[in-house]
C-alpha cells in the first residue's frame, strides 16, 4: 500500500483486502526456509562434472566469518577493490572467456567472495589454477593502497550503502528483508555506514587475507564441457547429492 495514505490509513486498507480475499497464514511445516551448509574451518566442498554445451566453468566461493556490520563494509570496499583487476587480468588481458567477474554477494546472513569464469578455450582446472594465480596476489596488492586510493574506495562503498531505491517495489523488498529476514534490525544501513567510516586499510586487509587463508571455507565448482578434458581430475565432495545432503548439518 502506497500513495497518499496514512500509517494507519496503510494499515487498514490491507487488512481490508486480506479479509476480502480470504487470506491466512500458511503453516510452519508448508513453509520454505532456505539454509546453509555449515562449513567447518578448512573444509572446502568440490561440485564437478561434465555439463552439455562447448562452454566450461570455474566458481569459487570464499566464505566470510559473518554478516557484522564491519564485515559488511569491508565487503562493500573490497568488491570494488578487486572487481576491475581481476577482469582486467584474466578478460581483457589473458581472455580466458567471455564471462569473468567477481563480487562480494550475501544469501540471508552469510557473506563471501565470489569468482567467476566461463570459457569456451580452457578447461576448468586451468581456469582454477590462472584465478588461484591472480587471487592469491590480492592481499599484497590491497597493502599497497595508497591513502588516496583508499579514500576512493571508501567513497564507492559509501555511495553503494547510500543507494536509494529506484521503485516502491524495491523499497517494499528492503522494508521485507529488514523485518523478516534480519528480525527488525531496521538500522543496517546506517550501522553499515558507521563502520564504514571507521574502517581501515589494515582491517580489510585482515578480512581479505582470512577468506583466503588455506584454512578458509570455501565453495569450488568445476563445469566441464565434453570438449575440454581436465589436465588434473577434481575429486567432488560428493558423487549423490541428495544423499550427501542428508549427512550434513544446515543452518
Amino acid at each position: 500500500v502506497h500513495g497518499h495514505f496514512t500509517r494507519e490509513e496503510a494499515i487498514a486498507a490491507t487488512r481490508t483486502l486480506a479479509r476480502k480475499i480470504g487470506a491466512q497464514s500458511a503453516p510452519e511445516s508448508a513453509l520454505l526456509r532456505r539454509r546453509h551448509l555449515a562449513l567447518k574451518s578448512g573444509e572446502e566442498v568440490i561440485d564437478a562434472g561434465e555439463i552439455a554445451g562447448v562452454n566450461s566453468a570455474f566458481i569459487r566461493d570464499y566464505v566470510l566469518p559473518d554478516d557484522a556490520p564491519a564485515t559488511r563494509a569491508a565487503a562493500a570496499v573490497l568488491a570494488n577493490f578487486f572487481g576491475d583487476p581481476f577482469y582486467s587480468e584474466l578478460r581483457t588481458k589473458q581472455q580466458l572467456g567471455y564471462i569473468v567477474g567477481s563480487s562480494a554477494p550475501a544469501s540471508l546472513r552469510h557473506r563471501y567472495f565470489t569468482f567467476v569464469i566461463q570459457s569456451s578455450g580452457y578447461a576448468p582446472d586451468e581456469l582454477r589454477r590462472r584465478a588461484e594465480t591472480f587471487i592469491a596476489t590480492l592481499p599484497a596488492a590491497l597493502a599497497k593502497v595508497t591513502d588516496a586510493e583508499w579514500a576512493t574506495l571508501i567513497a564507492g562503498a559509501r555511495s553503494q550503502f547510500e543507494e536509494k531505491p529506484k521503485s516502491i517495489r524495491d523499497k517494499a523488498e528492503i522494508f521485507f528483508g529488514r523485518a523478516y529476514v534480519f528480525d527488525g534490525e531496521w538500522d543496517r544501513q546506517q550501522a553499515s555506514l558507521a563502520a564504514l567510516a571507521a574502517l581501515t586499510k589494515e582491517q580489510a586487509l585482515a578480512v581479505l587475507t582470512t577468506a583466503l587463508a588455506a584454512d578458509g571455507r570455501r565453495r569450488t565448482i568445476l563445469l566441464n564441457s565434453k570438449n575440454h578434458k581436465a589436465t588434473e581430475e577434481a575429486k567432488p565432495t560428493f558423487s549423490a547429492r541428495d544423499a550427501w545432503k542428508r549427512t550434513q548439518q544446515f543452518n
